[in-house]
């Protein structure tokens, strides 16, 4: 299947670009993978393994083979290029434009957070939870902003959300309201009762048996 890789320079808020690193299906696509790396460890791990999971070209590879679907965009988005990911993100790939328009036609979409990169994921569920009327379907506000269709139509194509050893020095690395999670249930259903929306967390022993690590 045809496919585009690459580094792309997306604009974000204004006048502000962002660096995410691409690999683009050329076809249909189903699925939308996006990942969002924690702190910086290119050339500092002295590992091999742990430097080739630290590629941004490597890890997009992987995403497309680990989902096994060739009908995959995966991005990755490396922290500090963005504090909360673009809710729509469009990009001229051969020539032609890419967007996500509506519910019922935009691919379901997954994102993975590791390490730090789980704050963006906070964020995201945050902003779900705190949506007062997900029926809406012109538009809705949260803390006076206005969420348009585009902005909806992103968070309701979310179908699974990984934290892979996601940990913070400090509270905070999950979320654990019980009203947050219990409106963000509510939300889901109201947009679609029948499709499943998952949460998985990927641990090890460093992150989840530290008591150093509240």
């Amino acid at each position: 299947m045809s496919r585009w890789a690459g580094t792309l320079i997306v604009p974000f808020n204004g006048n502000t670009h962002l660096k995410v690193f691409a690999s683009v299906s050329l076809s249909a696509v189903s699925t939308k993978a996006m990942f969002f790396k924690g702190d910086r460890i290119e050339g500092r791990s002295r590992n091999k393994v742990i430097e080739e999971l630290s590629d941004s070209t490597y890890i997009a590879q992987l995403l497309v083979s680990k989902l096994g679907d060739d009908a995959i965009n995966a991005w990755v988005v490396k922290k500090g290029d963005v504090l909360f990911p673009s809710i729509k993100v469009s990009a001229k790939v051969g020539g032609r434009q890419q967007e996500s328009t509506g519910v019922h036609s935009i691919p379901r979409t997954v994102l993975i957070g590791f390490s730090k990169g789980g704050i963006v994921l906070n964020q995201v569920l945050t902003e779900i939870s705190s949506i007062e009327d997900a029926s809406v379907d012109d538009q809705t506000s949260l803390d006076g902003i206005n969420f348009l269709n585009s902005e909806i139509s992103f968070l309701q194509s979310i179908s699974g959300i990984h934290f892979v050893d996601v940990g913070l020095n400090c509270l905070g690395a999950y979320l654990t309201d019980p009203c947050k999670i219990k409106k963000i249930v509510e939300n889901f259903h109201a947009w679609s009762s029948s499709k499943p929306m998952s949460i998985i967390l990927h641990g090890t022993r460093r992150q989840w048996c530290d008591n150093r690590r509240p």
